[in-house]
C-alpha cells in the first residue's frame, strides 16, 4: 500500500495552518461548552466554578473573570439569537395553503442518541437528577461538567447482559417532546413535527414511540417491551383513524424498524402473522438509515474514536481526554448494544478488499500539479495511487501499513475483545455476514440475530406496502482508517486498546485527514450503507431479500448547505444526517406521502443523484 507509508513532514505553511486550526478548534470547543454551561439550570456559583475549571485547561484563559464573562456572553448570545436570519415559507404552511390535509396516521421512530433518557433509579451522586434527563436537555451538560464519573457510570449498561447495571435505571422519555429537541436550540424532530402540524396533524394522528437507544434490538423487547408497544400503537392508530399507518424512521430507528418488520409477524415473537405488515402499514419512510452499518461503529468500539475526535488532532489529548478519555468512551460504547448493531454488514463483498472496493472513486491516481509554460497544469501520476476503501483499517508500523479488509478488521476487533463480555454478547445478538442463496435465507429465517441484517433477512410479504429510502449525499463521510500500534512498554498502554487512529496521515487530494479516509455519504453514514438495499438489494436481488414484493423507492437529496453565518445547521437544503429532518425537499416528500397527494402510481418515484446504482452493480454476493 504505497499510500499507507509515513507521510512527508509538514511544510512551514502546513504547520502554520495546523496551528491556526488547532487554536480555532480549541476556542470553539471551549465556547461551546461554556454556552451549554451558561444555559444550565444551576446557580451562578456552580456555573462559575465549572467555567473556571474549563478555562484552566487553557493557560492563556486562566485569569478570565468568569462572572463578567457570563454576564457579557449571555447578552451577546441573546443579541445573536434576535439577529438570526429567517428562511422562506416552510413547506407545511405552503402545503396547507394548497389544500393538503392528514390522510394516513403517522408513527415516528427516532434514532440513536436523539431521544432523551430519564433517571428513575441511581447512585447517591445522581440523586438530584431523579426523573430528569441524563441524556438530552442541558442537564446532560451539567452532569458531564460537574460530575463526569457519575454520569458515565449511569449511562453505561451491564457489559454482560446489555441491560441495567445494579441500582441504576434510565428509561426513555415519552411523547413527541422526547426527541423534538436534544437540548434547547438543537432541534431533531421538531421541524418535521411542526410541518406535519401545519397541515392538520395533532396528537390523535401523530405520535412518536421513543426507546432507550443504548439497547440492542432484542433487549428493547426483553427489558421494556418496546416492540410490543410499537405493534400496539400502530394497531391502535390504524383502528382509531381507519387507515393504515405511515411509519417515519430516522437513522438507527430505521434499523430497529427493519428488525421489527421481521419480529412482528413471527409466531414465536410478535405473533402478528405473515399478513400483519400488509394489513397495518401503508409505508415506511426510512430517513438516513445505516442499514448496512457504519464505519465509525468499528472505530468507536475498537479505540473509542471516530472522525469527530480524530479531527481534534492534538487537542484530543489536551482537552477531550481530560473530559472523557478514549478509554472511557470505548468502555461506554462497548456496553451499548446499539453500537454493535451498526457494525458493517456484508463483509468484503460489500466493503471491498485489497484489490479494491465497489465504492472506490473512479479516478484512482493522485493528481500532481506543475508550473509549466502553459501555466498551472495538473495531471494524474501513475506512481502514487489513491488508497482504496477496501482496506477498512490500515495498521501502520513506522513506514509500513498492513491492509485489513472489513472481515479482517472485524476479526481484529474480536481479537482485542476476546476475553471480555462484549465479544460474547455481540455475537449472540447480531450477524454481520451475507446470504447468497435462498437456502441460507431459509436457515436464518427464525434467528433474531439475523433480523438485524438486511443481507440475511427478507422484507415481509406486503405487496401494497411502500418502503422509501430517503437520504442525503455529497458530504464527506468516514469510510476507512489509518491506525498505529501503541508502545506496549509505555506506562499508559492498555492491552484492550492496542491501536489508535494515526492522526499524522493527511492527504487532501485523496480526502484523507487526521488518519481518516473519507468518501461519499450524509456526513455520518457511508453511501453504500444508505443506498445499496434500496437501489439493488430489494430490487435486483428481490428473489432473496424482497420476495414478498414490498414496493421500494429511493430518493436522494444532494446537500447544499447555507453559509454558516446564515444558518449554523446548514439551512433548508442541508442533507446532513441529522439536519435532513429540516430539509425542505425531504419535508415536501413526507407531506405528499402522509397526505396521500401522490402520482397515479400511488407512490413517489425514485430519484438518484449519486453513483449508488453503479456502485451496487459491482457488488458480487
Amino acid at each position: 500500500d504505497k499510500a499507507g507509508g509515513a507521510p512527508p513532514p509538514p511544510t512551514t505553511t502546513a504547520r502554520n495552518r495546523a496551528y491556526t486550526l488547532w487554536v480555532v478548534l480549541a476556542v470553539g470547543i471551549l465556547c461551546g461548552l461554556l454556552v451549554g454551561l451558561l444555559l444550565t439550570q444551576v446557580d451562578e456559583s456552580q456555573k462559575e466554578k465549572a467555567a473556571a475549571e474549563l478555562l484552566s485547561y487553557f493557560p492563556a484563559f486562566s485569569e478570565f473573570n468568569t462572572s463578567m464573562y457570563f454576564r457579557n456572553f449571555s447578552l451577546s448570545l441573546l443579541r445573536l439569537q434576535r439577529s438570526s436570519p429567517t428562511v422562506g415559507l416552510r413547506p407545511g404552511i405552503e402545503a396547507s395553503q394548497k389544500g393538503m390535509k392528514p390522510w394516513f396516521p403517522v408513527v415516528c421512530v427516532p434514532g440513536i442518541v436523539s431521544a432523551g433518557l430519564e433517571l428513575w433509579k441511581g447512585k447517591p451522586c445522581a440523586a438530584k437528577y431523579f426523573r430528569q434527563r441524563m441524556w438530552g436537555t442541558l442537564n446532560m451538560m451539567q452532569s458531564i461538567l460537574l460530575d463526569r464519573d457519575c454520569w458515565l457510570e449511569h449511562m453505561a449498561l451491564n457489559e454482560t447482559t446489555g441491560l441495567d447495571p445494579d441500582a441504576i435505571k434510565l428509561r426513555a422519555a415519552m411523547g413527541l417532546e422526547a426527541a423534538d429537541y436534544l437540548f434547547p436550540g438543537f432541534w431533531v424532530w421538531a421541524k418535521m413535527i411542526e410541518n406535519l402540524a401545519d397541515i392538520g396533524y395533532d396528537s390523535t394522528t401523530l405520535t412518536l414511540i421513543s426507546h432507550d437507544w443504548r439497547l440492542s434490538f432484542q433487549n428493547t423487547e426483553r427489558r421494556d417491551g418496546y416492540l410490543s408497544r410499537l405493534k400496539s400503537e400502530i394497531e391502535l392508530m390504524h383502528h382509531v383513524n381507519g387507515r393504515r399507518v405511515v411509519v417515519l424512521t430516522h437513522s438507527w430507528g430505521s434499523n430497529l424498524m427493519f428488525f421489527f418488520l421481521n419480529w412482528v409477524g413471527h409466531a414465536g415473537h410478535g405473533g402478528g402473522g405473515p399478513a400483519w405488515v400488509e394489513e397495518h402499514v401503508e409505508a415506511v419512510a426510512n430517513i438516513g438509515g445505516p442499514l448496512l452499518g457504519l464505519s465509525k461503529s468499528l472505530s468507536s468500539l475498537l479505540s473509542g474514536e471516530m472522525k469527530d475526535t480524530a479531527d481534534l488532532g492534538a487537542l484530543q489529548d489536551y482537552l477531550v481526554d481530560r473530559l472523557v478519555s478514549r478509554k472511557q468512551l470505548r468502555k461506554l460504547f462497548r456496553s451499548w448494544g446499539s453500537i454493535g448493531s451498526m457494525l458493517p454488514k456484508g463483509g468484503n463483498a460489500i466493503w471491498g478488499d485489497e484489490a479494491g472496493a465497489p465504492d472506490d472513486p473512479l479516478h484512482t491516481n493522485m493528481p500532481t500539479c506543475i508550473d509549466g509554460s502553459d501555466g498551472h497544469v495538473c495531471e494524474e501520476s501513475e506512481n502514487v495511487r489513491r488508497p482504496s476503501f477496501g482496506c477498512a483499517l490500515r495498521l501502520c508500523e513506522l513506514e509500513e501499513c498492513a491492509c485489513l479488509p472489513m472481515e479482517a478488521a472485524l476479526a481484529h476487533l474480536d481479537n482485542t475483545t476476546v476475553d471480555t463480555p462484549f465479544s460474547a454478547f455481540l455475537h449472540s445478538e447480531f450477524t454481520f455476514g451475507r446470504c447468497a442463496d435462498r437456502e441460507c435465507m431459509r436457515q436464518h429465517a427464525d434467528s433474531p440475530a439475523a433480523w438485524a441484517n438486511p443481507l440475511m433477512a427478507a422484507l415481509p410479504a406486503a405487496p401494497s406496502t411502500k418502503l422509501y429510502s430517503l437520504y442525503g449525499v455529497g458530504l464527506s463521510t468516514e469510510r476507512a482508517y489509518y491506525y498505529r500500534t501503541l508502545n506496549a512498554s509505555a506506562e499508559s498502554y492498555d492491552p484492550t486498546t492496542p491501536t489508535v487512529i494515526h492522526p499524522l496521515h493527511n492527504n487532501p487530494a485523496f480526502n484523507i485527514s487526521n488518519g481518516v479516509l473519507r468518501g461519499d455519504g450524509d456526513g455520518t453514514v457511508p453511501l453504500t450503507s444508505l443506498g445499496f438495499m434500496g437501489a439493488h438489494g430489494w430490487t435486483a436481488l428481490a428473489h432473496l431479500f424482497n420476495p414478498g414484493g414490498v414496493q421500494v423507492v429511493v430518493r436522494e437529496y444532494a446537500s447544499r448547505p447555507s453559509a454558516f453565518y446564515e444558518d449554523p445547521r446548514g439551512g433548508p437544503c442541508s442533507a446532513d444526517h441529522v439536519d435532513i429532518l429540516g430539509n425542505f425537499n425531504l419535508t415536501w416528500d413526507i407531506l405528499r406521502i402522509v397526505s396521500n397527494t401522490l402520482p397515479e402510481s400511488g407512490r413517489l418515484e425514485s430519484v438518484y443523484v449519486s453513483d449508488i446504482q453503479q456502485i451496487a452493480a459491482k457488488v458480487k454476493l
